[in-house]
């Protein structure tokens, strides 16, 4: 998968592959690496099921370490939405941003607490005031 998003985005496509973070980042890592990131393609790696929040699904769907080997690849920029309304204002960026990501989505349930008109901007984090 990987090896075929890195050979598509040669030939001008924005590539996305897609799955759990624990098989792309640690089975993956080695073709993310140096097909994708020591090129410098214009793949996007989008992955649920990162961190705790995978329950049900048991450890061995379970990936901690996804950021931290994500983020020392050269040229990989390691992003994380924190709901629906960002994650959809996410992945429309990086399709327009040239160059290798890494977009971690979650499969919980999770509450919205952006808005349609709140800025996101690559590499810049917005600060909110949680209020139960």
């Amino acid at each position: 998968m990987i090896g075929t998003a890195a050979g598509l985005s040669t030939q001008g496509y924005v590539a996305f592959a897609t799955s759990f973070a624990v098989f792309l980042t640690n089975r993956a890592y080695d073709m993310i690496r140096m097909d994708v990131c020591y090129n410098n393609c214009n793949v996007k790696i989008v992955c649920s099921h990162g961190g705790l929040t995978v329950g049900e699904d048991g450890a061995s769907a379970q990936c901690l370490e996804d950021f931290a080997i994500m983020r020392v690849l050269p040229n990989m920029k390691v992003i994380c939405p924190c709901d629906y309304i960002e994650a959809k204002k996410a992945t429309r960026a990086i399709a327009n941003t040239y160059g290798p990501f890494y977009m971690r989505t979650s499969r919980a349930a999770l509450p919205i607490i952006t808005k349609e008109e709140d800025a996101f901007v690559i590499g810049k984090a917005n600060i909110f005031a949680w209020r139960a």
